[in-house]
């Protein structure tokens, strides 16, 4: 395929709230916009857009708390490692896959986000809506810079290869639900790459430089969701008050960290042994930081949504003495692993025809779900991204046969032998083909 074909898209810049909960690190929650890159338009489908109220969305609360545990499933699915993940990001990529979901997936997806059909998808807006206060484009949000309050943004964007052939009543429910931006791109080619590239960096404001969807001849869809969310504590640290200690890990070693110290009332709660701190942002407080610190010897993949509920129900403001360390990390994480786990199938299946209301054609699967994450926490506030992408491929056509590859470039041995009675001449062990 042509990798110098262009990337067609037709123009639409789409705006949307999402709920962003950023599980054992911070409760957030984002809002934002979808953008095309320089040389292409976007299309929007034909659907139009609905706000729903919470009361007009009863699955709401359920989908609230699926969203923490499927949060804490995905960060269990890599014990030990730091990550930053967002279990409202992966939730909305859900939706609008599941817009278009039917059968056994539509019901594993019930099942893993709380909610089906209109409900989920209502559940899913009305949590949109909540966050307008905080809305802000990407390009007024500056990571090395906090705001004066809160500021959230979140994307969703729908990448179309130029072959497939997707339903535009999925492509209206894509419109009516999540106001996603659809554009048209080479997905198996340098364009289409870098179509997605530039959409997440545009809608991270630069914290997450490129797509983490790997191209391939056979993609046919991707679903892209980003959130981004830049808030000052509304009580700040002390720069003067923050030295080096030492952070001991799971397994006993230590390593040098810069912590932050402070004084102050605060929503505490202990219980069992374990304890939790809330922090807010901005003036209102809204918004906020909650640290659920385990009992020692307690792995983080044992935290469970029973866990945090019990710690938050027994918070109150008390004097506390806080010792917390600075963050700048960065992360990618593969789902696919942690949905199966939690029960997602279906759309993983080459052949099984459960995205058929996406593409009537194409039959196809999920081959990608992919999430990458940027968390910036210090003295002055938290900056944050994350973003979701759901690849989907045709099972139409079998894959190419690809050639089998053999690099002689370690050591190796050479059989020379008369292979009608299989009597070996010479032996060679290549160790070092220089040696003379």
């Amino acid at each position: 395929m042509d990798e110098t074909k262009g990337v067609t898209m037709r123009p639409v810049t789409t705006n949307v709230s999402v709920c962003f909960a950023l599980v054992a690190a911070a409760a957030m929650l984002l809002a934002g916009c979808g953008q095309g890159d320089d040389d292409a338009t976007i299309e929007r489908g034909s659907g139009n857009i609905r706000v729903v109220s919470l009361e007009d969305a009863p699955a709401v609360p359920q989908v609230v708390d699926d969203t923490r545990i499927l949060g804490l499933q995905a960060l269990a699915s890599r014990p030990g490692e730091t990550l930053v993940t967002s279990p409202a990001s992966t939730v909305i990529a859900l939706s609008m896959l599941g817009t278009g979901a039917s059968g056994p997936a539509e019901e594993e997806l019930s099942l893993l986000i709380g909610a089906s059909g209109e409900d989920r998808d209502s559940a899913v807006n009305a949590l949109v809506a909540t966050l307008d206060p905080y809305l802000a484009d990407p390009s007024d949000i500056d990571p090395d810079e906090l705001p004066d309050q809160p500021q959230l943004h979140v994307a969703n964007q729908a990448v179309i290869d130029d072959s497939a052939s997707i339903e535009q009543s999925y492509l209206d429910n894509l419109v009516t639900w999540f106001d996603a931006g659809v554009l048209h791109a080479d997905l198996a080619g340098a364009a289409g790459k870098k179509a997605l590239d530039q959409w997440i960096e545009t809608n991270t404001a630069g914290l997450i430089k490129e797509s983490a969807i790997e191209p391939s001849e056979d993609l046919r869809l991707v679903l892209q969701n980003a959130i981004l969310f830049a808030a000052p504590w509304t009580t700040p640290f002390d720069a003067d008050s923050t030295y080096s200690d030492e952070f001991t890990k799971d397994d006993g070693t230590t390593v040098s960290a810069e912590f932050m110290h402070d004084e102050r009332q605060a929503q505490y709660a202990e219980h069992d042994g374990w304890k939790m701190i809330r922090m807010s942002y901005g003036t209102e407080g809204d918004l906020s930081a909650e640290y659920v610190l385990p009992p020692a010897g307690t792995g983080l993949e044992e935290i469970t949504s029973a866990d945090i509920a019990a710690l938050e129900k027994q918070l109150s403001s008390e004097s506390v003495r806080i010792t917390i360390p600075k963050l700048d990390l960065s992360s990618s994480l593969e789902l696919v692993p942690a949905l199966q786990k939690a029960g997602l199938h279906s759309v993983f299946e080459p052949g099984a025809s459960a995205l058929e209301h996406i593409s009537a054609s194409d039959d196809l699967y999920v081959s990608q779900v992919t999430q990458q994450g940027k968390f910036v926490l210090d003295e002055e506030g938290t900056v944050a991204a994350v973003t979701t992408e759901i690849g989907m491929e045709s099972a139409a056509a079998p894959d190419p046969v690809k050639p089998k590859e053999f690099t002689a470039d370690r050591p190796h041995l050479i059989v020379i032998q008369d292979t009608e009675v299989g009597w070996d001449l010479f032996q060679i062990a290549a160790n070092d083909p220089t040696a003379e």
